[in-house]
């Protein structure tokens, strides 16, 4: 397995602070308020991600890489609405909104996307790829030497993710 490419992708608007965490708004607004501002955040989240998504798999199909798969990592795949704690539930509605403005641009863009919580995915790798857990981090470490610069934990998961999305 190899990295041809990597990207972060801003999926939010830098000029509006707010777009980094929409659902924080229940902090400071109530009611009709904070659900109006919500919406708007979210539509802007959703044109700012959607168009950073399929710019770069636009980007992609033109250096001439076939897209076959796509994979996401989640943190969590609780239903926010079970979650008691307004902080805790604001934190998970904005992770349920950034993985749908991911999960939607990739099939728009034509692909299925393999949708793996971060606490399974060793496991789940182990048993779609059929090989042991040491094979699968020596892969990662191998991919890891070619990449420029540092290669943290969050890019190993999305490229183990990606390659278990081609199996």
């Amino acid at each position: 397995m190899e990295l041809l490419d990597r990207q972060v992708l801003q999926l939010s608007d830098p000029s509006i602070p707010d777009t980094k965490q929409p659902y924080h708004v229940f902090e400071t607004l109530s009611g009709s308020e904070a659900e109006k501002e919500i919406e708007r955040l979210n539509k802007i989240v959703f044109r700012i991600g959607s168009k950073a998504i399929s710019g770069y798999l636009q980007a992609l199909k033109k250096k001439s890489i076939s897209l076959k798969g796509a994979g996401i990592v989640v943190g969590s795949d609780v239903d926010p609405a079970k979650i008691g704690s307004p902080h805790i539930r604001a934190h998970a509605l904005e992770g349920r909104l950034f993985r749908t403005v991911v999960e939607d641009s990739v099939k728009e863009f034509g692909l299925t996307p393999l949708i793996v919580t971060e606490k399974l995915i060793y496991p789940q790798a182990i048993k779609t790829l059929r090989l042991k857990e040491l094979d699968i981090k020596n892969q990662l470490k191998q991919a890891g030497e070619i990449s420029d610069g540092q290669w943290r934990a969050d890019e190993k998961t999305a490229f183990l993710v990606a390659w278990m999305s081609l199996v």
